[in-house]
């Protein structure tokens, strides 16, 4: 049987809401993902290996190859359901930075399971593929749609969005590794505060107005991170201050990234930037394609 090579993509988040706790330990919330051309590869290949005999290999030492991986999960969650599945080997090279949230654990367990529904023949569909997903994570799901879309309950509810123009994006992440547990664990949601409304931003998103979109980005994370990591806090400070449309912290963090008028200032902002990892993409539609 044929290996299958996937790009599996980054997204950033434009606004994320707090809307309260459930019961279950979760929360609900309201968001905007956004895809970005930042990926990580992932070659698919399936053995004559006994199912438990999975094989993860990645190029990156911070990203771990046992169970503890979502990749691993992704495996064993099909193979349980789907017997025929043998050990798979899987091979990742990483460009997606780590813990950093920008979705790179989420988007390649999508990408596992996407390509086990092909290499198998399971016929699965994008419905399936989805409910499959948020067993693994609550965004999963969103990266077997990609592009721009609402996210609702606790991000798994998605309806797409008319895709945002082209624009660079400059991804700033200062080294810091922050848990996404941790960072719910700090916040505090005050009865008095007023939730944002995500309508606001989806007008902006719809007719394509990057002026507004980027005046009315927010994300109630940043303020247990913030109010813990300083320095990034003045970080997004720099970056408001020197692109076009502005700056926010993306998911939990620790990625702070900003929307800039094009390639140039992108470029010019990327390098005034000390930070222990500077990038510069942009936005795009997919959230996984084969390679």
């Amino acid at each position: 049987m044929d290996d299958i090579r996937l790009r599996a993509y980054a997204k950033v988040n434009l606004f994320l809401e707090i809307i309260g706790k459930r019961r279950d330990g979760y929360h609900n919330l309201e968001t905007v993902f956004q895809s970005v051309d930042l990926h990580d590869l992932l070659v698919i290949r399936p053995t004559h290996r006994r199912p438990e005999q999975n094989y993860i290999q990645c190029d990156h030492p911070a990203v771990p190859t046992d169970a503890n991986n979502l990749v691993w999960k992704a495996i064993t969650l099909l193979q349980t359901h789907y017997p025929q599945i043998n050990g798979i080997e899987i091979g990742i090279q990483k460009r997606i930075p780590v813990a950093a949230g920008l979705g790179g654990g989420s988007a390649n367990a999508a990408a596992v399971l996407f390509g086990l529904n092909h290499l198998y023949d399971l016929r699965l569909s994008d419905d399936d593929l989805r409910r499959f997903g948020c067993q693994l994570g609550a965004d999963v799901p969103f990266f077997f749609m990609g592009g721009t879309a609402l996210g609702e309950g606790i991000g798994n509810q998605l309806t797409p969005l008319n895709p945002l123009p082209e624009v660079e994006v400059v991804l700033a992440n200062s080294g810091v590794r922050i848990s996404t547990p941790w960072v719910y664990q700090q916040l505090k949601l005050p009865l008095t505060v007023e939730n944002r409304d995500v309508r606001i931003v989806r007008q902006f998103i719809e007719h394509g107005d990057l002026q507004n979109l980027g005046a009315n980005m927010f994300n109630r994370l940043e303020t247990p991170v913030f109010a813990n990591y300083p320095e990034l806090e003045r970080l997004k400070q720099v970056l408001v201050r020197e692109c076009a449309y502005g700056a926010l912290m993306s998911g939990s963090g620790a990625t702070l990234f900003a929307l800039a008028a094009d390639k140039s200032q992108a470029r010019q902002l990327a390098g005034s930037l000390q930070c222990d990892l500077v990038l510069c993409t942009r936005t795009t539609s997919a959230g996984l394609e084969v390679a």
